[in-house]
């Protein structure tokens, strides 16, 4: 069978199902919010394994996600696993690859930071929050390129002339804190890197190091006891 035709097929399964299960949330309690985990997984004939990392992948997020925001108007999660077995460029390539593809289609959150369902990774937990934020403050100045006279700004151009610079300006000044500023990627010369000699891979594992490093604050034992009288409620009604 064409591959086009195994792809159509799968996302009507898919979104069958996806109303299918809708329709029991809303029976069981109606109004309840919702938002839908759309999974789309080729298999690679070669190999036999689930390929989430393929472009046939996410061309089947893609369609299901389109599904559940015209035909349901829910929010859509996905996962933008790796197919990589460690932390490496393989993983980093796939990990942006993925993500790109969920954030161009529309994809309301993105979950789940495995290597295909078999170990949680704390260091790809990073650098997918390193990706989220790149790419939430890339929408947020997508607004910088409207033709508005603050963006134009021909005041300043006026004030500089052919000749000077902005750097001192006070329209550089009031914005610069607008200027992306990674957590982990490194935008320093080349001198000042050559210092340490650090990657991106060594911020990670000492961001995860410090977090091991944390203690939560215990809660008040009063609301300790009280959501464990909550839970005992639960279970009676329950008959549990």
């Amino acid at each position: 069978m064409p591959e086009s035709i195994l792809n159509s097929h799968y996302v009507v399964l898919h979104h069958a199902s996806v109303l299918a299960n809708l329709t029991l949330a809303q029976m069981l309690s109606p109004g309840i919010p919702c938002l839908i985990d759309t999974e789309g997984a080729s298999l690679h004939m070669f190999e036999v394994t689930l390929n989430y990392s393929a472009p046939e992948n996410n061309i089947l997020n893609a369609c299901l996600i389109q599904m559940v925001h015209d035909h349901v108007g829910l929010p859509a999660s996905n996962t933008p696993w790796q197919s990589a077995k460690v932390t490496d460029i393989q993983s980093a390539y796939e990990a942006s690859l993925g993500i790109s593809f969920l954030w161009m289609v529309g994809c309301d959150a993105w979950t789940n930071y495995t290597f295909n369902d078999f170990a949680f990774n704390a260091e790809m937990l990073l650098f997918h929050d390193e990706l989220a934020e790149y790419f939430n403050h890339m929408g947020k100045r997508f607004r910088d390129t409207l033709p508005t006279k603050e963006n134009i700004a021909l005041e300043a151009i006026r004030d500089v002339g052919p000749i000077d610079d902005y750097f001192t300006h006070e329209i550089t000044l009031k914005n610069l804190n607008l200027q992306y500023t990674p957590k982990l990627a490194d935008y320093r010369s080349f001198a000042k890197w050559n210092a340490d000699k650090t990657n991106m891979l060594d911020r990670i594992r000492e961001k995860i190091k410090e977090r091991g490093q944390h203690v939560p604050p215990r809660l008040p034992e009063d609301v300790t006891e009280r959501m464990k009288r909550i839970v005992r409620e639960a279970d009676q009604k329950l008959g549990m």
